[in-house]
């Protein structure tokens, strides 16, 4: 039985090493804020993490979901505006089922602590001094929340090209995101 068990735990250890490995990846994409006037904007994000066989990966990244900016005439004399930053640090765990040589779909669910801050304008025409007064006010809020995600991924030795499909809940705004990734394998 020993002499049966060695050779299989070889096997199985030099085929799992064949498929993991360290990587980065870089990101970009579109996304859309759910109830927001302006609820669309470029992201871009920087991941790494470690391969630990064809099926499973373990990822660590940040992420920039982009610049909201919003703004109402309330009348002839007074506007508000807001701009808003949304960034996050994230952990997330893929399933990956290899389709072909090449092809792999991917599923991930993640955990992420994200970070919100805005800054609000409001703008009134003083007629006396005949020009225009700002009174600005700042806030943030961060806090912690799960995200999933589904993709499509080509693999070309160590490099991979992907197409994802996230979905984020920051608080209780819903953020959806398509990305492309590529990743390099070391």
């Amino acid at each position: 039985m020993k002499r049966l068990l060695a050779p299989l735990c070889l096997l199985i250890a030099g085929s799992l090493q064949a498929e993991s490995g360290f990587f980065v990846s870089l990101n970009g994409g579109y996304t859309e804020v759910q109830d927001s006037a302006a609820n669309t904007d470029s992201a871009t994000g920087f991941e790494f993490g470690y391969k630990m066989n064809e099926n499973f990966t373990v990822k660590f990244g940040v992420k920039d979901f982009g610049e909201y900016d919003d703004s109402a005439r309330i009348n002839d004399s007074t506007r508000i505006s807001t701009e808003s930053t949304l960034t996050s640090r994230n952990v997330s765990f893929v399933y990956s089922l290899p389709l072909d040589d090449s092809f792999t779909f991917n599923a991930e669910v993640g955990y992420l602590d994200w970070k919100f801050d805005s800054e609000t304008t409001l703008s009134e025409y003083d007629d006396w001094r005949n020009r225009w007064e700002h009174t600005s006010t700042t806030s943030n809020a961060s806090d912690s929340d799960f995200a999933w995600g589904l993709g499509l991924a080509y693999n070309m030795s160590i490099i991979e090209l992907g197409f994802n499909f996230n979905s984020y809940k920051f608080d209780k705004t819903d953020v959806k995101e398509t990305e492309l990734t590529v990743t390099y394998y070391f």
